[in-house]
């Protein structure tokens, strides 16, 4: 038994980027900053720049230049802290490696699976951050009243200044997407090119996305609908060292083992570009 053609750094790298693929959540997130990251404890600098003011005119001259204005807009610091870690036991690192059978890989997917698990699950609890403006849905949802409340959603965010061509994914629980798509015969359960992370199909240009990990208060779930802008992600770091332990038991015995760690963090820095759904079944 050994790990000496075992490389953690290609391992963790290679994890990293299989993660984009398993995120549903996160695969609508703003992930500029994560780069500026080095290590647990960094902090990134998110600036939000406002619009300018624009001035017509009718008489077909050059127009002046109008007053200067200021559109830096505000900042805001996310600090990266949370991290989630792994421990576990692999009989032969090397042999799993070369095995065509990929049995290294299949203790990679497991592992990958876990972790995009539980940066989605931090990531749908931010439907319920203070700045969200919420819509509570109190009777239950139906194939009558369903597509009005999504409409409702986006209502709002086209009333806080997001344009129509602007991407907007709702990540909602399978029981609610079932409803919907028998509500809206027309949503797109076909294998079309917008079938990834989640996604199921689309209403009234919004992406339909499906989760387990959408947030539950206790009585209703949050289902996030939301533009790319409105939270900020990063996912900067993803370490993984080999090494000899022993199994636990009293019949310990020696075995490679791989442990490692992911760094992340999320936070709402465009509140007017989220709007929450409280929902709850029938």
């Amino acid at each position: 038994m050994s790990f000496n053609n075992f490389i953690p750094v290609a391992t963790a790298t290679e994890l990293q980027k299989d993660l984009t693929e398993a995120w549903v959540f996160a695969a609508n997130t703003n992930r500029n900053y994560e780069g500026l990251v080095k290590k647990a404890g960094d902090s990134v600098r998110i600036l939000n720049v406002g619009k300018p003011t624009l001035t017509t005119a009718t008489d077909g001259k050059t127009p002046d230049v109008p007053a200067l204005e200021d559109v830096s807009g505000s900042a805001q610091t996310m600090p990266i802290l949370h991290t989630v870690s792994f421990n576990f036991g692999v009989p032969d690192i090397d042999k799993a490696q070369s095995e065509a059978n990929g049995e290294l890989s299949a203790y990679m997917q497991e592992t990958k699976d876990e972790l995009a698990s539980v940066m989605d699950a931090y990531i749908a609890s931010l439907a319920i951050d203070e700045n969200v403006e919420q819509l509570i849905q109190t009777s239950a949802v139906t194939k009558s009243n369903i597509l009005d409340f999504l409409d409702a959603a986006l209502l709002k965010l086209l009333d806080n200044k997001v344009s129509r061509g602007t991407k907007v994914t709702v990540t909602a629980p399978p029981w609610f997407n079932m409803i919907l798509k028998k509500a809206y015969v027309e949503l797109d359960t076909n294998n079309s090119d917008i079938l990834k992370n989640g996604v199921i199909g689309k209403y009234n240009s919004m992406n339909i996305q499906e989760s387990l990990n959408v947030y539950n208060n206790g009585t209703y779930d949050c289902i996030q609908v939301k533009t790319d802008r409105a939270i900020a992600f990063a996912n900067p770091l993803m370490h993984m060292e080999p090494y000899r332990a022993i199994t636990a038991g009293t019949n310990g015995k020696f075995e490679d083992a791989v442990a490692g760690y992911a760094l992340y963090d999320a936070k709402v820095v465009r509140p007017k570009e989220i709007i929450t759904l409280q929902v709850k079944a029938a």
